[in-house]
């Protein structure tokens, strides 16, 4: 709570106590906050807060910590440089809601077991 300089203030901090971290979570709709107050929040924390926070946290941060891993960092890392296996959907296995694996190629000792339905 604040205003965007605050909140860029206390975010900082953080910093001190946790040292170099990756994720951060900002709570928007707490307690039943009006759609109207959320969509400002969100608009001030994109706007003002965000790209100052990762100018500062980049500015502070130490060589030695690794980068943050993302979906594409994950992906070259499992794949290379070769294209990563796409879900074949078979309707005779299930799909990714009601069990099975959506991939053809998932090995039968990796299928999903779920309790008994009471």
């Amino acid at each position: 709570m604040g205003s965007p300089q605050e909140v860029i203030d206390k975010t900082l901090t953080f910093r001190e106590y946790f040292g170099d971290y990756q994720r951060q979570l900002f709570l928007m709709d707490h307690a039943g906050l009006p759609l109207g107050k959320v969509l400002d929040q969100i608009e001030l924390l994109g706007g003002e807060v965000v790209p100052v926070l990762r100018k500062e946290l980049a500015a502070r941060r130490d060589p030695e910590v690794p980068d943050a891993p993302t979906h594409a960092s994950l992906v070259k890392a499992k794949y290379g440089d070769n294209p990563p296996r796409q879900p074949r959907p078979n309707a005779n296995r299930g799909d990714n809601v009601t069990g099975g694996s959506p991939y053809q190629d998932t090995a039968q000792e990796l299928e999903a077991e779920y309790p008994p339905a009471f």
